[in-house]
C-alpha cells in the first residue's frame, strides 16, 4: 500500500496541526530582531500556502491586510522542509543575529518549533493584538511544546 499525501491533505494537516510561527496575527515580531528598515513585515512561508490571484500573481489576503493596517508585507516562499529551513536560520539565531524575518511557518509535528522556543529564539505573542486567538479549535489550543500558545499560532 502506498501512502500518498495530496496537497489538500498536506494543507489540512498543517491547518489542524498549526504552525509554530504563523500568519494569523501578522503584528507580533516573531523572529528575533526582524523588521526591515522600511517597516515592512517579512513573512517566510511554504510555497502555495496562501491564496494567490492567478492573473495578477498577488496574494489577496496580504493585500487586504496591507489595506486594513497600512503594514506592507514582503512575502517569501522559501520554506520547503522544516529541517532545511531550520538549518538555514540556526547559525544566525545562535549568534544573536536577525534572520531578516518577522514571521516563519513551520509545522507543529516537527521538532523545530519546540527547539526555537526552548532556545529563546522567538518572541512571545502579544495576545491583546490577536483577537482571533479565541477561535482556535480545542485541538489547536495547547500543543505540548507551547501549551499556552505564547509563541505560536496555527
Amino acid at each position: 500500500m502506498t501512502d500518498t499525501l495530496t496537497r489538500q491533505d498536506l494543507l489540512r494537516r498543517a491547518l489542524v496541526g498549526g504552525a509554530a510561527l504563523s500568519m494569523p496575527g501578522f503584528l507580533p515580531s516573531l523572529a528575533r530582531g526582524a523588521t526591515d528598515a522600511t517597516g515592512t513585515l517579512v513573512f517566510s512561508n511554504w510555497p502555495l500556502y496562501i491564496d494567490i490571484n492567478e492573473k495578477t500573481k498577488r496574494h489577496p489576503s496580504l493585500d487586504l491586510f496591507t489595506k486594513k493596517t497600512g503594514i506592507k508585507v514582503k512575502y517569501i516562499e522559501d520554506i520547503n522542509d522544516n529541517a532545511e529551513f531550520f538549518g538555514k536560520i540556526q547559525a544566525q539565531l545562535a549568534g544573536g543575529k536577525s534572520t531578516g524575518r518577522d514571521i516563519i511557518v513551520m509545522t507543529d509535528n516537527s521538532p523545530y518549533p519546540a527547539l526555537l522556543i526552548k532556545k529563546g529564539w522567538v518572541e512571545k505573542l502579544d495576545k491583546k493584538l490577536l483577537p482571533n486567538i479565541k477561535n482556535l479549535l480545542p485541538l489547536q489550543q495547547h500543543p505540548a511544546w507551547d501549551p499556552h500558545r505564547e509563541y505560536s499560532l496555527p
